[in-house]
């Protein structure tokens, strides 16, 4: 086979990389910064350290990602490659020199994010290896990651409660749209040999957990309200979220609910967005 060019190896590497997700962590670190701080998140050494965790965060989804494909071509045959240039070697390589850069930039922070960037990282080291294949746990830890972007954030303005309730949503919804996805990934999943919820019980029963976060969400959903950061503004900008959270579990209630897990998983992304961003909005109000 003829050696890729450098155009080639470049576009495998930002395949790998996958730069929505850069941006979606730059985007969870900074809504953690304005819970905490409101709009003066941004500003002077808040600001700069705002800054730090961001870049910090964006290397740690970058180093998963490249963990993710590095795990997936020692499982097929070892010669799996993106574009014809990403290899094994590079996408391992990538995903080590990506976390030792975030642990470095961290140290720009505070002891306390060197720390979580190091377990973080350990903990998609380990979910890529083998808990995304378990059921329940595979699902809570990429669950625990997105929720801990917020506190990454807010901890370098200064944690409050807006960040924890922010934390909490971000959380529940993950782990619902996880679920989700693994009654719609469960025929692919089943040829892998995984052991998702779904297929350890039955599709229904996995269905009846989602449901059960779901309930739990729309519980918590009010809380916000009742902090002086947010208040009352927030109950008006989460009904969107709220609107989303209810059609996820219309879908899940489907008769077969591997057939409409797409549309909820959908619904459940939507449903996060808008709740983060109906927090960040009465955080700024």
């Amino acid at each position: 086979m003829a050696s890729p060019s450098r155009s080639d190896a470049l576009l495998g590497i930002v395949q790998l990389l996958r730069p929505l997700n850069f941006v979606l962590f730059l985007a969870g670190v900074a809504l953690g910064g304005v819970l905490g701080a409101g709009a003066e998140a941004f500003e002077g050494a808040s600001g700069r350290a705002l800054m730090w965790a961001m870049a910090s965060a964006a290397c740690l989804g970058g180093a998963a990602n490249a963990m993710g494909l590095a795990q997936m071509i020692m499982a097929s045959d070892g010669e799996t490659e993106v574009s014809g240039a990403v290899t094994v070697r590079t996408a391992t390589s990538v995903a080590i020199a990506l976390a030792v850069l975030s642990v470095v930039l961290a140290a720009g922070v505070s002891r306390t994010h060197v720390l979580l960037a190091a377990s973080t990282g350990g903990l998609l080291w380990l979910y890529s290896a083998s808990l995304k294949r378990l059921p329940v746990v595979g699902n809570l830890a990429v669950s625990m990651v997105l929720g801990l972007a917020l506190v990454y954030g807010g901890l370098a303005v200064g944690l409050s409660d807006a960040v924890l309730v922010g934390a909490a949503f971000a959380f529940l919804t993950t782990w619902a749209r996880e679920g989700a996805k693994d009654l719609e990934d469960v025929v692919g999943d089943a040829a892998d040999g995984a052991q998702t919820l779904p297929l350890v019980t039955s599709p229904r029963t996995a269905a009846w957990v989602c449901l059960a976060v779901l309930a739990a969400t729309l519980a918590v959903l009010p809380v916000p309200a009742f902090i002086p950061a947010l208040g009352l503004p927030f109950l008006a900008f989460g009904l969107p979220a709220a609107g989303l959270l209810l059609a996820a579990a219309w879908h899940l209630l489907a008769p077969d609910p591997t057939t409409t897990a797409g549309q909820a998983s959908a619904l459940l992304k939507a449903a996060m967005v808008a709740g983060v961003m109906a927090l960040a909005f009465a955080r700024l109000a």
